[in-house]
């Protein structure tokens, strides 16, 4: 990974760069066995309160936008009244588009409208597998710093898209060499099948809660690559096998899992009114160094967006708490309020040492107790499944899904739900009376 040509790259190569980039000298990228790449400072380094440590101009970041504009500039204009906005506008492209053969004969195919029909991350994923096989693309360096796709075996949906097998060695995984070519795999033939089972066999030993947070996982995974294969197809006068040869499934899923694993929230221009808020992310060069922590205050960063940059700082509170006597501490930053299992499905890790946000799902115990019509019920008012515990207390789900089933009411049994829900009542009316 070459970390000091990516920097040179940030600083060099965009005239952007030279007033709005920082990256604090109190800062270094290191790989450690145990956790890869990170962000880290000498255990003496002192920061102030709310400390700019890292500051991208907006021309280099990669997300809706910037992938839009670079691609509508193949049809020779940039400005198309779907994408007209302030963001957009301000966004620079790079000095020179090289104008190869291969990413002009898709590019300069695409209609404006056909980006603007894409979710955020299929037209970023479609974006990068593009820009991967380019024998010169501006996003190089940020391209070549990214993991490879062997990176994520240990994120269960690899498992079963890659047909990965496994052997039990004591207390370690180990993969061997006898899996499938990804391309093999047929994995478009069943997508309107709902009621499809995951095919390999590791899926079944996880959580029944991670099996169906995977099977989300590789529907969406599917049903996007169909997406993108399927405009290939509409726009460009290219076979089956051509179509393949260029969106080749394994680039698509190493670059899907890139932007699932690496991408940081950041709004899109309201105007874009037919995407949702799974669409508001970018992808940004070093601040994707940054690993995770369940704890906001603990060496923690936080992150601002303007008008003109993508900025992480110092935490407000304690930017100098230290969480070990080490010499060399890492810089984290919370993903989210994430449970072990929710992190390893979709980053293929999890918290060791401790994680406040850790739960227990417990929602195929609960389902067993509910008959069809307390089932139904639940269901129409969007209380069912996804039921948790953790060390402190039980989910309000879980508290709602235990009270129907304690409810002794048989005339009129969601009565007293309905009133629980509003805050009308709470759990201790369903308490038995001794």
């Amino acid at each position: 990974m070459d970390t000091n040509g990516l920097l040179l790259w940030l600083r060099e190569n965009d005239p952007e760069a030279k007033s709005n980039l920082k990256f604090s000298s109190k800062l270094q990228v290191q790989y450690f066995e145990s956790s890869g790449y990170g962000l880290y400072y000498n255990s003496s380094t002192q920061f102030s309160p709310r400390e700019l440590l890292i500051s991208l101009p907006k021309s280099l970041l990669i997300n809706y936008l910037s992938c839009s504009k670079h691609i509508l500039s193949y049809k020779g204009s940039q400005d198309c009244f779907l994408f007209n906005s302030l963001d957009y506008n301000s966004i620079k492209l790079p000095g020179s588009l090289e104008n190869d053969e291969f990413s002009r004969n898709i590019y300069s195919k695409l209609e404006a409208s056909d980006l603007y029909a894409l979710s955020s991350f299929q037209l970023v994923t479609f974006y990068l597998v593009i820009e991967s096989q380019r024998k010169s693309s501006f996003w190089s360096p940020f391209l070549q710093v990214l993991p490879k796709l062997p990176t994520f075996y240990g994120i269960p949906l690899t498992w079963e898209i890659c047909n990965l097998e496994f052997s039990i060695d004591g207390d370690n995984l180990d993969k061997i060499n006898n899996h499938k070519d990804i391309d093999d795999c047929g994995v478009l033939s069943d997508i309107e099948n709902s009621n499809l089972l995951m095919k390999n066999p590791l899926i079944s030993l996880l959580p029944f809660s991670m099996q169906i947070h995977v099977k989300k996982q590789y529907y969406k995974f599917k049903n996007d690559y169909q997406t993108i294969i399927s405009l290939i197809k509409k726009r460009c006068t290219l076979s089956q096998t051509e179509i393949q040869d260029i969106i080749p499934m394994e680039k698509f899923l190493w670059s899907w899992l890139c932007i699932n694993s690496r991408c940081l929230y950041m709004e899109l221009p309201s105007k874009f009114d037919n995407k949702t808020i799974d669409d508001n992310f970018t992808l940004c060069p070093l601040v994707d160094f940054i690993n995770h922590c369940d704890d906001s205050h603990s060496n923690s960063s936080s992150i601002k967006i303007d008008k003109s940059s993508f900025s992480v700082f110092t935490s407000g509170e304690n930017p100098n708490y230290r969480t070990s006597n080490e010499e060399i501490q890492e810089l984290y930053f919370s993903y989210g309020a994430h449970s072990n299992a929710f992190l390893f499905a979709e980053y293929g890790f999890i918290l060791s040492d401790s994680n406040k946000w850790e739960t227990v799902d417990i929602s195929e115990n609960i389902s067993e107790m509910l008959d069809d019509e307390k089932t139904k019920y639940l269901e129409s008012i969007g209380y069912f499944n996804d039921y948790s515990i953790n060390h402190e207390s039980i989910s309000f789900r879980t508290t709602v899904a235990l009270s129907l089933i304690s409810n002794s009411d048989a005339k009129d049994p969601f009565r007293k739900i309905n009133f629980l829900i509003n805050g009308t009542i709470d759990e201790t009316e369903f308490e038995k009376k001794k």
